[in-house]
């Protein structure tokens, strides 16, 4: 298995923080290096990259407190 085949579920965490949380991009490495990012990420070279199975549990665990 190639480490393009391992990497297709997963996605830059600059656009995860971005699209899902609204950060801008400075904001995001800043709450990564302080260990602050709301959901774990994966370090590849040297870029870090997010699950999107974690984002999907994440948006439904917030969709799930939000009703309540």
């Amino acid at each position: 298995m190639t480490i393009e085949e391992l990497m297709q579920d997963y996605i830059p965490v600059i656009i995860a923080g971005k699209e899902i949380f609204g950060y801008k991009p400075r904001t995001t490495e800043e709450y990564i290096r302080n260990g602050r990012f709301p959901l774990p990420t994966v370090k590849v070279g040297r870029a870090r990259y997010v699950s999107i199975n974690e984002i999907q549990r994440y948006l439904a665990k917030k969709e799930k407190e939000a009703k309540k």
